[in-house]
């Protein structure tokens, strides 16, 4: 091969990687998932063999425009995904105004050893007034959940049901796809986000999805759970004008088996410095490893002489058409929760009829805000 043709190859094969790793750079931080973007890269492995091959007669502007091609189909199907995977589809947002800041991933790092970052988007009343005191509903899964459960809080204000603060806590991405950290591969969904924020170090419980297992020290539900109540919740507290004496925290799926979690940590000692009073608790995920953190809540109960500090509302909804066989699970520990008969503690569970594990998303964010403003919750008896 001639220095001139070798030039232009190795000019070319420069400029394909170039593109190709520019398009990964700007497609992680804009999204911050650097592992799901890493087929960006397989670009020029593809490519190059084809340029370095003596039979192929190349030109620069045909690499470039063709490497070009190859990294506009491939974002486009990345954000394609993204598109069919839109947030939980509710109640629009006909009123109030809505606020967002973020915990860097440097702060989170430094204090909760966690490498991501934390985006907060906070919904307010019309009228939102200092010199009141409202209920606040906090929503795990923020990105997905947050928007729906602003909207039924902004319909029930429009209707004169009463006015509450929604808190939804995410990571700021544009979609559920993005937030789980699953774009295209599913197995890659445990490795960042929920699979690593929800869960515990201590839960050995294998995972949903193989190869999974819940354990280990890549699990920072403690840290998570600790950022939530140690800081999260005092900044609110400290920004709005919320009464720490009505705080719902709402969770679906495996964030339902964290806000079951913060249930298990309430302590009547805390009195208004608990982060929550409420506990809207909606197919919620292994319910064995929450079930041993009842021996806290029963401990702290019974130093309290068996009395909430407050009111207290623990309301469980299991949608029993998708895991039929954990019904009398749930339904055991629904009942654990009555027969404490703690004085203060409402407990409530409601199997809604065929509802599946997609449904229970909007029933929950519904039953959220009907529990935070004192509202009717459909029931179903345990005895």
């Amino acid at each position: 091969m001639d220095k001139k043709k070798f030039a232009t190859k190795f000019a070319v094969s420069f400029a394909v990687v170039a593109v190709s790793v520019a398009a990964y750079l700007a497609f992680g931080f804009f999204f911050d998932v650097f592992a799901e973007a890493t087929p960006l890269l397989l670009i020029p492995v593809i490519v190059i063999p084809v340029i370095a091959c003596d039979k192929v007669r190349v030109t620069l502007r045909a690499a470039v425009a063709a490497s070009t091609v190859l990294v506009v189909l491939s974002v486009a199907a990345f954000c394609a995904v993204g598109v069919l995977a839109q947030p939980v589809k509710g109640e629009e947002i006909c009123c109030g105004t809505t606020e967002k800041f973020t915990y860097s991933r440097q702060f989170m790092r430094d204090n909760y050893d966690i490498d991501q970052r934390v985006v907060i988007e906070v919904w307010l009343p019309e009228g939102y007034d200092a010199q009141k005191s409202y209920p606040v509903i906090y929503v795990l899964d923020g990105d997905s959940l947050f928007e729906a459960t602003a909207g039924s809080a902004s319909q029930a204000c429009a209707r004169g049901d009463g006015d509450a603060i929604v808190v939804g806590i995410g990571y700021g991405y544009l979609n559920p796809s993005f937030a789980r950290g699953g774009i295209v591969w599913q197995d890659t969904e445990h490795l960042r986000g929920r699979w690593r924020d929800f869960c515990f170090a201590d839960d050995t419980q294998a995972g949903y999805m193989p190869g999974t297992t819940f354990g280990g020290d890549t699990k920072r539900g403690a840290e998570y759970t600790s950022f939530i109540t140690d800081t999260l919740v005092p900044d609110i507290r400290a920004k709005y004008s919320v009464d720490p004496l009505s705080s719902t925290i709402f969770g679906h799926s495996l964030g339902g088996g964290l806000a079951a979690y913060f249930m298990t940590q309430y302590d009547p000692a805390l009195g208004e410095n608990n982060a929550f009073t409420d506990f809207v608790i909606v197919d919620n995920g292994y319910l064995d490893y929450y079930n041993r953190k009842l021996a806290d809540f029963e401990t702290a109960m019974t130093a309290a002489g068996g009395a909430t500090y407050s009111p207290v509302t623990v309301y469980r909804i299991w949608g029993g058409a998708v895991n039929p066989e954990g019904d009398a699970e749930q339904v055991d520990t629904a009942r654990k929760l009555v027969e404490f008969g703690y004085d203060g503690l409402t407990s409530i569970y409601w199997q809604p009829d065929g509802a599946n594990h997609g449904d229970t998303q909007t029933i929950g964010i519904d039953c959220a805000v009907k529990v935070t403003l004192d509202l009717p919750v459909q029931t179903t008896s345990v005895d």
